[in-house]
């Protein structure tokens, strides 16, 4: 009975090693996806690599359920990184013309408030707003390279997917559901 709930329980070290020497590995398409998601080209390749010792032992498996899901995704999330970095920087560098126009909406309201007084305000908005590009482009150069990472995908998946299920497969999956 125990064998059913093994994941619950501590394995011993020669059970993980076991594991981990044996064990075939399945990837989900959450996974593949994920690596354009990475914050850093070292994180991408790591797992990279590690898929990529997996698959020249014969020990990596993919689903044509997950392949097929990732053909059909991965262009969604290919420069969604990138394209974070560059909504954060718009956004954050408007705030510098809603400044501006507020201390002259400011001044319109009441003639007499002195808006000179607040204008290193909208200075500082300048100067970080260049730390801001600074740190963007730094860290859209730190990302994974989308393409390169396409590429090593597609290494992995080359003769390691399963076959597809046939109308007749899915429909008796489908009768055996509660």
């Amino acid at each position: 009975m125990l064998k059913q709930f093994k994941g619950f329980i501590k394995y011993t070290e020669k059970e993980y090693k076991d594991l981990l020497d044996e064990s075939i590995i399945v990837v989900d398409t959450n996974i593949l996806l994920y690596f354009y998601k990475y914050p850093s080209k070292q994180s991408a390749g790591r797992l990279l690599e590690i898929l990529r010792k997996f698959k020249k032992k014969n020990r990596l498996w993919i689903p044509h359920q997950v392949a097929l899901e990732y053909f059909f995704n991965y262009e969604d999330n290919m420069y969604n990184q990138k394209e974070g970095y560059e909504n954060i920087e718009k956004n954050l560098k408007s705030l510098r013309g809603e400044a501006k126009s507020f201390l002259q909406n400011a001044q319109d309201a009441n003639p007499f408030i002195r808006i000179e007084d607040f204008k290193f305000f909208i200075e500082s908005l300048d100067e970080t707003n260049k730390e801001l590009e600074e740190k963007v482009k730094e860290e859209i150069d730190n990302l994974p390279n989308s393409n390169e990472i396409h590429d090593r995908i597609l290494e992995l998946l080359n003769n390691n997917v399963g076959e597809s299920y046939n109308q007749d497969e899915i429909a008796y999956g489908a009768r055996m559901l509660p």
